[in-house]
This record gives C-alpha cells, sequence and structure tokens, in this order.
C-alpha cells in the first residue's frame, strides 16, 4: 500500500496545481473561444516532453499539472476520455516509448487482476464508509451495439475501506479494484471485474458473465447506477469529464 499512497499523494498536487494554472491562464485567453482554444492545445503540443526524459518524479509531476490544466481550459465540455485519448496521442507523437510501453504492461497487469500499483491514481471521494479513486491510465472507449447512440467508456476503480468487509461468498477484503463500463445517456453501468484484496494480497478475482452479441462483440450486463453509490462518483467522472471534475472533486489528502 505504501507505493499507492505516494503515487496518490503525488498526484494530489499534481490536480492542484492544474487548478492553479487553469485560473492563471484563463485571464490571458483569446476574445474568440476557438482561437483560445486551438492556441492552447497547439502549445501543448510544443511544450511535451516525454514523461522518460524529464529529470525526476517532480518535473513529471509539474508537466502533468500543466497538461491536465491546459487541456481543462481548451476544450471544457471535452470528456475524460477525450483528455487521456489526447495525452496517449501526443505520447505517441513524441515517440515516448518508454511510457506507452508502461501504460501497456499497467493495464494487462491490471486486466490480469495481478497488479494495480502501476496505475495513476486520482482521489474522487473520501468518506467515513469508502475512499475511491479512479485510473488516469486505464480510460478506455468501448464498442456496445446495443447502444449505438451512446459512447459507453470503461474506467478501473479503487474502493478502499476502513475495515475488513466480506462478500457473499465470505471473502474477507479492504480493497477492491473494479472495472466498469458506465453507459452516460440511460445512467446504467455494466461490471467487468472485481479484484478483491485484503492487506495487499489479492483474496478473489470476480470477473463478470460474458455474453457475446452476432458479430462476436462482448457485452456485460447493464444495471442503473445507484444513487449515491461509489458506482455513481465513477459515472460523474465518465460522463462529465475534467470541467468541474478536479474543482468539484478536490483530491484529499490520503491516510498515512
Amino acid at each position: 500500500m505504501a507505493k499507492w499512497r505516494t503515487v496518490l499523494m503525488g498526484l494530489v498536487a499534481v490536480v492542484s496545481a492544474a487548478v492553479a494554472w487553469q485560473a492563471a491562464s484563463a485571464e490571458h485567453a483569446s476574445a474568440d473561444p476557438q482561437d483560445a482554444s486551438a492556441a492552447v492545445l497547439a502549445q501543448l503540443g510544443r511544450d511535451f516532453v516525454c514523461p522518460e526524459a524529464l529529470p525526476d518524479q517532480g518535473a513529471r509531476d509539474r508537466a502533468l499539472a500543466r497538461f491536465f490544466g491546459g487541456f481543462t481550459q481548451a476544450k471544457p465540455d471535452a470528456t475524460l476520455l477525450d483528455m487521456i485519448a489526447f495525452r496517449q496521442a501526443m505520447l505517441a507523437q513524441h515517440g515516448c516509448s518508454a511510457t506507452l510501453g508502461a501504460m501497456q504492461a499497467a493495464n494487462a497487469a491490471a486486466e490480469a487482476g495481478d497488479d494495480f500499483s502501476a496505475q495513476i491514481w486520482q482521489p474522487v471521494a473520501d468518506t467515513a464508509v469508502f475512499k475511491l479513486s479512479v485510473s488516469l491510465t486505464y480510460v478506455r472507449d468501448v464498442l456496445d451495439p446495443r447502444t449505438p447512440d451512446e459512447r459507453p467508456v470503461e474506467l478501473l476503480a479503487h474502493l478502499a475501506l476502513p475495515a475488513p468487509a466480506e462478500t457473499t461468498t465470505h471473502v474477507r477484503y479492504d480493497e477492491v479494484f473494479s472495472r466498469s463500463i458506465y453507459y452516460c445517456r440511460s445512467a446504467r453501468y455494466a461490471l467487468v471485474q472485481n479484484d478483491y484484496f485484503l492487506g495487499g494480497k489479492r483474496q478473489l478475482h470476480d470477473p463478470s458473465p460474458i455474453g457475446h452479441m452476432p458479430d462476436g462483440t462482448t457485452v456485460y450486463a447493464m444495471a442503473p447506477v445507484p444513487p449515491d453509490s461509489p458506482n455513481a462518483v465513477m459515472a460523474a467522472w465518465a460522463c462529465r469529464g475534467p470541467r468541474g471534475g478536479v474543482a468539484a472533486n478536490p483530491a484529499p489528502t490520503p491516510a498515512a
């Protein structure tokens, strides 16, 4: 858990810096919003440096803060998926093979349920009942023939409990890493997989039943997003995007 907490605390600083950068930059925006947006995106491209080329984690955190702040200013109506896709395009355009390789390996490990320590976690809720974070590494566009008018988004969540709980099959856990797909227009979600951990060790790998469409597309059972639940928080991040997300969900300081 020490490594996860280190990543979380680093990201708290990144997000706070991004908010400050965005506020300061807004004062110098062009009178034409489209011109201002294009100028900010162009500047992000010119300033982009591969994370592996930066000297230390502090420099990487500052670069990430500038990127988040700049993109949110340029595209306030974009989604979280849009932001991550743009960053991945920049990584590819600049030949950041080490970072792209690390991201691919991290996501493969997450899909297998083996290791989640290499994900970049953004805290999104801190209550007396649970702490919830969303991965900024594992964000995916999903094709679902059942909902051709929607743009489903698959996210990876980390749910941490203050005390161990039990599943319906009596497996004890204090953390859950959960992959789910969110359908924004219909306010539904589909659980892909849960991985239950206790004391940092995996106790249960629990994938959902898979269905197949006639074209071979893999699908999962959908259900309404329960209000006032961790999935409601995740759905907001999947559907509302970075606009207001950082400000409306300030990153809490993780417990020591």
